[in-house]
């Protein structure tokens, strides 16, 4: 068990999961923090004797506690966007839910279920992880005494290992393989936890010895019978028995080898070649050639999974359960039951070989992934934005890096609105690495060069403007590039061609004030020049010396 009572750093992934931290955390009844960097940013969860109080940083993109609040009918959008405008004039940025309580009439109550909610909502998303980087320290300072709310970690934990990293599941699995598993003393030995519904069935059925690959038939959902199986190992309540002792739970609940597509072809090849060892060998003329030994047969399953696992590669969610975007969720779950079954390595006979049985591994957990996606429904939204986004053309690859690329381009802009330079380049430059088709990422790298006051101004000129030129070749309309190119031209003191992109950047969107201020501005001291070329007459030197 990880020490969480002392400083402690170290690498998140194989050999050590976020799951371990926050069991360690709760156990220890740790009161300070756990920080975790991976690569979608900076996650910090903090404790108070060893329950979940707070979860904040970079890495959250979602779940922010003034949605929350509006979604649980507390306030009005319109409160949430005064108090974090008021939040953000302040020298220190008061608690967002101290604001909306005073100025909202918000009920504390209220907002005190708001931050659990988040609480729950974000610290399940680190289950996921499966690389990083940890460190620990003990302690809690005022800020978290305001901010934190104590949240109820055992609900958050057993729910949080349903969507832990692949990695973890795998490796559970692969100690399991071959053995069966029994629930100690029948119960979890967590007495202030209400087990859910499956979890129930599950505690029932680990009553007797099982092997897990009987209990993912039977509960028809392989990583929540993992994750509850992690659960129960990491407690210490799991005793492993070798396979012999299982007892099979009901037939009906399990689907059997004889059902695989396939099957029957294969036992009438079986009964056909043992039918020929029996029969005597033909006679033949000695003088003509050996015959060359018959292949082995290959099970029909095989070749199954080298196709689809082949296809995976460029199919997206819809073509991989044979779907479409009007399939009922009461469809897809019946398309996913049946490939999940189909697929599912646990069931292939014993001569199927182990780098298939991987392959197949590969396949069910795409299947996973598109029928989670497709049955939740901003989920499918935002995977529909996505798959018709030009940049990926149907390559079902490239969705993943366009998200990610987004998600960096996000906290770049924030960065930059905190004027961390540095940072704010570092992130617009992973987006375009993970997104090279989206010419803004490009600007937007440009830019955080050019506005950082440490960079010598020639220099930052010399390096910003032919990488905005690059972006606007590459897309020419795009108010925000255009904008940034005018910037810089103006600062150069070429003027026409500033006035240009500016009015580019207000063409291309109305609603520019920056670019519509700038236009005003050029266009005003364009006007004083030809009204007085040289600078004499009322607007010029000598009147200004009078108004003296």
């Amino acid at each position: 068990m990880i020490n969480l009572s002392v400083p402690g750093q170290g690498e998140l992934g194989e050999g050590t999961w976020f799951s371990e931290l926050f069991l360690s955390a709760v156990q220890s009844r740790l009161t300070g923090g756990i920080l975790v960097e991976g690569l979608m940013g900076a996650a910090a969860v903090f404790f108070r004797e060893g329950l979940p109080v707070h979860a904040a940083g970079a890495a959250f993109t979602t779940h922010f506690l003034g949605s929350i609040l509006v979604e649980m009918g507390a306030c009005q959008q319109a409160h949430v966007d005064d108090a974090v405008a008021k939040q953000g004039a302040a020298a220190e940025a008061p608690v967002l839910g101290a604001i909306l309580v005073a100025d909202a009439g918000v009920s504390p109550a209220d907002v005190k279920r708001a931050i659990q909610r988040q609480n729950v909502a974000r610290l399940q998303t680190l289950f996921s992880w499966g690389e990083g980087r940890w460190q620990a320290a003990p302690g809690e300072n005022a800020r978290i005494r305001d901010l934190g709310v104590p949240t109820p970690a055992w609900g958050i934990f057993f729910e949080g290992l349903t969507q832990a990293a692949d990695g973890e599941l795998r490796e559970l699995a692969d100690g399991l393989l071959g053995r069966a598993v029994q629930l100690r003393g029948g119960t979890l030995g967590v007495p202030d936890h209400e087990p859910g519904a499956a979890e129930k069935k599950l505690i029932q059925y680990l009553e007797k010895p099982r092997k897990p690959d009987h209990l993912e038939r039977a509960m028809n959902n392989r990583r929540q019978v993992r994750g509850f199986l992690r659960a129960a190992q990491m407690l210490e309540r799991l005793t492993v028995h070798p396979a012999a002792k299982a007892i099979a739970i009901p037939k009906a609940s399990l689907v059997k080898t004889t059902d695989l597509p396939g099957a029957e072809a294969l036992m009438a090849a079986v009964e056909s070649a043992r039918q020929a060892e029996a029969a005597p060998p033909p006679s033949r003329n000695a003088s003509a050639p050996p015959r060359a030994p018959a292949a082995p047969k290959v099970h029909p399953i095989v070749k199954e999974v080298e196709a689809l696992h082949a296809a995976i590669k460029t199919q997206n969610h819809f073509e991989l359960l044979g779907a479409d975007d009007k399939t009922s969720p009461a469809d897809l779950r019946k398309l996913f039951t049946a490939l999940a079954k189909k697929y599912h390595p646990d069931a292939f006979p014993s001569e199927v070989a182990a780098e298939v049985a991987t392959k197949a591994r590969e396949i069910t957990a795409r299947l996973n992934e598109a029928y989670q996606t497709l049955t939740n429904d901003e989920k499918k939204k935002e995977y529909m934005r996505l798959l018709a986004d030009k940049r990926i053309r149907g390559d079902v690859k490239k969705v993943e890096k366009v998200r990610d690329a987004e998600t960096k381009a996000q906290m770049g802009t924030v960065m930059l609105r905190k004027k961390e330079f540095r940072q704010a380049r570092e992130f617009f430059k992973s987006a375009m690495e993970l997104d090279p088709e989206t010419a803004e990422y490009k600007a937007h790298y440009a830019w955080a060069i050019y506005v950082n006051p440490a960079t010598d101004r020639d220099k930052a000129v010399q390096e910003a403007l032919p990488i905005l030129k690059e972006a606007l070749a590459q897309e020419g309309k795009s108010a925000a590039i255009h904008f940034y190119v005018g910037q810089i031209q103006k600062s150069l003191g070429n003027e026409k061609d500033a006035l240009f992109h500016f009015r580019a950047a207000v063409s291309l969107d109305p609603k520019h004030g920056e670019a519509l201020r700038e236009v005003r501005l050029l266009d005003l001291r364009d006007q004083k020049k030809k009204d007085d070329p040289k600078g004499s007459g009322k607007n010029g030197l000598v009147s200004r010396l009078f108004k003296r």
